[in-house]
């Protein structure tokens, strides 16, 4: 909290985040203490790099197509871990996780091939169709780069399965609980 204080712009990013729609709070959160007490300290620590590191990479390029991506991500995620936590699930925090990191793989290819990447962003709105013309254009998809970021950065392979499971076009009965709710997630 005092370190994140000392920088406003990411104090108004963290109030702005809590008091939208994502969190719904009873009242509005007008101060940092609450504020992570909201959103927790691993969440917490993940969403300040995520609200840091595009703008270092980026450099405002494409503003349109980044927040289109953090709006997902963050809905996803947090939508993961409140489906998480009304299904009871032991780890809710690990269903934020995954739903944060599930399109890591897009912030890569903006950033390494923007001028080819950011129409192709812009030209598909659903999330599947999109992958299939990054399969054309690139030979994978943002979906397959993601998961061997993470496995690069050897992340926990539990993780990184649900990811891949969560992911998968077919649909199964024999996805673990947080797949399911990251699925599920990611249709909302």
């Amino acid at each position: 909290k005092a370190c994140i204080e000392r920088d406003p712009a990411l104090t108004a990013k963290l109030l702005r985040l809590v008091n939208s729609s994502l969190f719904g709070p009873a009242r509005a959160v007008t101060d940092l203490a609450p504020a992570v007490s909201l959103l927790g300290v691993k969440s917490l620590k993940l969403l300040v790099l995520g609200f840091c590191l595009p703008e270092r990479l980026f450099h405002d390029r494409a503003a349109d197509v980044l927040q289109r991506y953090w709006r997902r991500t963050l809905s996803r995620a947090v939508a993961a871990r409140e489906l998480a936590i009304v299904a009871q699930l032991e780890h809710a925090e690990e269903a934020f996780l995954c739903g944060l990191l599930a399109d890591v793989g897009q912030l890569l290819l903006l950033h390494e091939d923007f001028a080819h990447y950011v129409p192709l962003v812009r030209a598909f709105e659903d999330r599947h169709e999109l992958r299939q013309a990054e399969r054309r254009a690139f030979g994978f998809d943002h979906v397959e780069l993601t998961l061997r970021l993470l496995e690069e950065w050897r992340l926990p392979k539990p993780l990184i399965d649900t990811i891949r499971a969560a992911d998968a076009y077919e649909a199964s009965d024999l996805l673990s609980p947080t797949a399911r709710v990251l699925r599920t997630a990611g249709l909302l």
